[in-house]
């Protein structure tokens, strides 16, 4: 064993046992350096080392106190003054008087998700700095100025959380920290809609979760209206780009001549305009949280985007925005023109199941390859025309599935492919298992008791 300074502090020879294997203490010093400490193993009294490895060695002292933030309560607005109190208490259970507290103020922007555009920013700015000091009580207050990033847009509602960082050291010299978050923004309210990416037309209890809290997560009851419309998809399917769109394009009939060149990123839902309404109501949620959809058997299936709209207490419109899928297992034809999905009627098997893996495009000319693999060997392989269709094929489950096995598919279409893998997944048998815990207070060399 070797100290911070390179110096040998131990050497042991040790022999390996019958099972090939050797082991020994070592005492740390209770003088010198602390730090990182190597030990160095050396085979046949070979000079080179055939195994290293090290530790850390560091003083340890006992902590005498402790400093926390109280939970912060209430709602802020830009450029209000925040205050935020912390205490500092001695384990044993007395406060810390007249300690100094040196304090630091971190501001940081963050985007409603409906602002998918915009890149999150990294734009950490510290705001203020100062020192106070502990009461007779250990109690302490830390004030500041919550002032907004002027580089960030009102409109897209972002809000600012200041991060409040505390050293508090007592009249020892000894230093604890601790820090605190706090969000302000322009309104006073988070909206957020609950549900599922995927809606089944054939369910009856489609239900979305509305939730309301101020800045800093705290329950706050709202009255809004809720509005589901359908996206306008693209008239043609949509390969994946190649290149990002030009600032100014310079074909303006470009739509017309490439139909099928996604120019504007119209492969994304986030990227459609709004279509019809098809569904409002208000919504309170101080007396529910829950929407209940119901059955969505007239929708037609594809993209829609979900909007809750309300207001805060200061008159600023809140809102939260959510696309969403609805989809039909026996549908025959692709919803808004997709080039190619691959989905499974059910996310977990069991032997005697059958799976059924449903391929479908909106091109009028596609063959698609699918291999089943289990094992990590092919089983067999599949080669699939599709014309503007879905088609369907049946697996059967067996008991040598359990573990679950992978469907590769690849295709090539409109100048592009692609290929990617759908895993099933079949669980393995359920096993008791018997956990029993022991404590080894020595050294046991084989054959001990």
């Amino acid at each position: 064993m070797y100290d911070v300074n390179r110096q040998e502090v131990k050497k042991i020879q040790l022999y390996l046992n019958e099972f090939g294997t050797a082991a020994s203490t070592f005492q740390l010093p209770l003088s010198g350096l602390t730090g990182r400490y190597n030990f160095k193993v050396f085979i046949n009294g070979i000079n080179k080392a055939a195994y290293t490895n090290s530790i850390s060695v560091e003083e340890y002292k006992r902590p005498k106190f402790k400093t926390s933030f109280e939970p912060v309560k209430g709602i802020f607005k830009v450029n209000d003054t925040v205050k935020v109190k912390g205490i500092a208490t001695a384990l044993a259970g007395s406060t810390i008087t007249d300690a100094k507290v040196v304090y630091r103020v971190v501001r940081k922007a963050r985007y409603p998700r409906w602002c998918w555009w915009i890149p999150t920013p990294n734009n950490s700015q510290e705001i203020e700095q100062g020192e106070t000091k502990t009461d007779t009580d250990g109690n302490y207050t830390i004030s500041f100025k919550a002032i907004p990033d002027a580089s960030v847009s009102k409109k897209n509602q972002p809000t600012f959380y200041y991060t409040v960082y505390a050293d508090v050291t007592d009249v020892n010299g000894e230093t604890r920290s601790t820090e605190t978050e706090v969000a302000v923004g322009y309104h006073s309210l988070n909206l957020a809609i609950q549900s599922k990416d995927k809606i089944e037309v054939s369910e009856d209890k489609n239900q979305i979760l509305l939730e309301s809290k101020n800045l800093n997560g705290d329950f706050l009851p709202v009255v809004g209206v809720l509005k589901i419309y359908k996206l306008i998809a693209p008239k043609h399917p949509q390969r994946k780009t190649d290149w990002i769109a030009p600032d100014q394009p310079i074909i303006l009939d470009y739509k017309t001549k490439f139909p099928n060149e996604n120019f504007e990123y119209l492969s994304s839902p986030k990227q459609w305009q709004k279509g019809d309404i098809v569904y409002k109501k208000s919504f309170d949620t101080g007396e529910s949280k829950e929407v209940v959809l119901g059955r969505p058997k007239k929708w037609q299936t594809g993209a829609y985007i979900m909007v809750a709209e309300t207001q805060d207490h200061w008159g600023q419109k809140v809102k939260d925005e959510r696309v969403v899928s609805v989809f039909d297992k026996r549908a025959k034809k692709v919803a808004d023109k997709k080039l190619f999905m691959v989905f499974m009627d059910q996310s977990i098997y069991q032997p005697k199941d059958v799976a059924i893996v449903s391929i479908g495009s909106a091109s009028k000319d596609m063959t698609v390859f699918l291999e089943i693999e289990k094992n990590h060997k092919t089983v067999s392989t599949h080669q699939i025309h599709l014309s503007d269709e879905i088609k369907t094929l049946k697996i059967p489950i067996t008991e040598q599935d359990r573990g679950g096995f992978a469907i590769k598919w690849h295709w090539v279409n409109l100048n592009s492919m692609d290929s990617g893998v759908k895993y099933v997944s079949v669980p393995h048998k359920p096993t008791n298992l018997s956990i029993e815990t022991r404590t080894f207070r020595d050294l046991l060399e084989p054959g001990t008791k």
